[in-house]
């Protein structure tokens, strides 16, 4: 069961009832790397890494045993869009939890000492990433589709902007950015939810008051085909757009569907157009030269936000390209048909004003015309001929079995209604999710690759 509430000063309270011995809480803020400027590239994932450094009632020592000292676990993650701190502990040191987070989220002191120790760990996170290319070039994609808009740049930063980075810029940017009316926090306990409001209320987290900001300062303008001109919010799975590349938290790459959505209205500042530059798609090709065994491709184009109509269908069209089952259709050509890839992935990523869709593999250098080619085939298959009722319905029931398993995993799944609450209000349980899924025909998903799968518009990323 899920209970909501929300503080005279905006802040928004999920709650999960549940069983068991442990219980989860943490903290959604709404702002991430698009919400910075260029001297500032870099900014919003520094604060997420120094706000552990120490807050107004604890220091970096404190936060660490006072969790893991009892066997919990805390931890925090950037993205474009959001930065987000959590908690896992035993239920009877949930107060304990709820309070560390309220201190770091909103009263982090960005100690001077702590902050050039900290800067050098990131140094060394983004040397680590660069190492990496199959985490590295969907930085590079999202640089190649988005070019000068702010979606494009890492969330990482670069040395260049962090080695300006010092306290005072750290808690303006903190002080604009983190606002009540810009934060959900989330909790997954057993105990009654009236006791969880006083262990909030206690923080002094429902005093805080709110300043004026701008949310995001710039819009993108996708491809007019893929423009509906709705903005009521449906229903979706949408795959991989909570596992986003880079030091962000996740572990595990492997993209899985993922609720982000609810039959309701977005928070109004996410449609108010309150942008002040434009930019418009141009497909364009690149390749760079890397030192390693394997090429690394990635091809795409921007498909639809958060809140567009044709979001869900998009999804399900995702899933039956390579949305992460070994059954969809490029891993039975690329890797059980032909053998010429150990990896081939799509992902769908919905941002709130736009978003994108596309593959991703790796292969042997000589290979990497045979898999175009095959991938292509494959999707132009899609465009031309609609599945048949039979198979849709097989996609269909194997979508909802991934959304129950999915939803056993206690931690990723209040991390994903903790983001439909940021953006919606309220969250759906599973049978409004599988209701979602069903509604959708195989009518549906070949138009919709009709209109996407237009290769002209594609934009291709090589490492050589």
């Amino acid at each position: 069961m899920i209970s909501y509430h929300t503080f005279t000063n905006g802040l928004s309270i999920m709650y999960r009832q549940q069983t068991g011995l442990v219980s989860y809480a943490g903290i959604v803020v709404r702002c991430g790397s698009r919400d910075e400027t260029e001297k500032l590239f870099g900014m919003a994932h520094f604060i997420e890494h120094t706000a552990f450094k120490g807050g107004g009632k604890y220091n970096a020592r404190q936060i660490i045993d006072k969790i893991e000292g009892v066997g919990g676990e805390m931890n925090a993650f950037t993205t474009k869009e959001e930065t987000t701190f959590y908690a896992t502990v035993p239920t009877q040191y949930l107060g304990r939890a709820i309070d560390i987070l309220a201190d770091i989220t909103l009263s982090p002191t960005f100690p001077k000492d702590e902050i050039n120790k900290e800067r050098s760990v990131i140094y060394d996170e983004i040397d680590s990433y660069n190492d990496s290319p199959s985490e590295l070039i969907f930085d590079d994609f999202e640089a190649l589709i988005y070019d000068t808009h702010p979606l494009a740049h890492s969330i990482l930063g670069s040395p260049k902007t962090l080695r300006w980075f010092n306290t005072e810029k750290a808690q303006q940017f903190h002080s604009e950015h983190y606002q009540p009316h810009k934060m959900i926090m989330f909790v997954g306990s057993d105990l009654p939810f009236d006791k969880v409001l006083k262990m909030i209320e206690k923080t002094g987290l429902s005093a805080i008051h709110n300043s004026q900001f701008t949310i995001h300062n710039s819009q993108f303008y996708p491809h007019p085909e893929l423009v509906s001109g709705s903005h009521t919010p449906r229903s979706a799975l949408v795959s991989g757009s909570h596992t986003p590349r880079s030091a962000l938290v996740s572990e595990s790459h492997t993209p899985h569907p993922e609720l982000v959505s609810g039959s309701h209205t977005p928070h109004p500042e996410l449609v108010s157009g309150s942008h002040d530059t434009n930019y418009s798609y141009h497909p364009s090709e690149q390749a760079f030269h890397k030192h390693t065994h394997q090429a690394h491709v990635m091809l795409g184009i921007p498909a639809f936000s958060l809140f567009d109509k044709q979001r869900d269908a998009m999804a399900v069209l995702n899933a039956i390209v390579a949305g992460g089952s070994m059954n969809s259709r490029l891993n039975l050509a690329l890797r059980e048909r032909l053998g010429l890839v150990y990896q081939v992935e799509s992902q769908y990523v919905p941002f709130s004003d736009t978003g994108y869709w596309s593959v991703y593999f790796a292969s042997e250098p000589h290979d990497v015309g045979r898999c175009l080619k095959t991938i292509f085939s494959e999707l132009k298959k899609l465009r031309d001929k609609p599945l048949s009722e039979k198979t849709f319905k097989a996609y269909q029931r194997q979508m909802k079995g991934q959304l129950l398993l999915a939803a056993e995993n206690t931690e990723s799944y209040i991390l994903q209604l903790s983001k439909q609450m940021l953006y919606f209000g309220q969250v759906q349980d599973i049978s409004e999710q599988t209701k979602s899924i069903d509604s959708l025909t195989a009518e549906q998903i070949w138009q919709l690759s009709q209109q996407m799968f237009d290769f002209a518009n594609f934009s291709i990323l090589r490492y050589e």
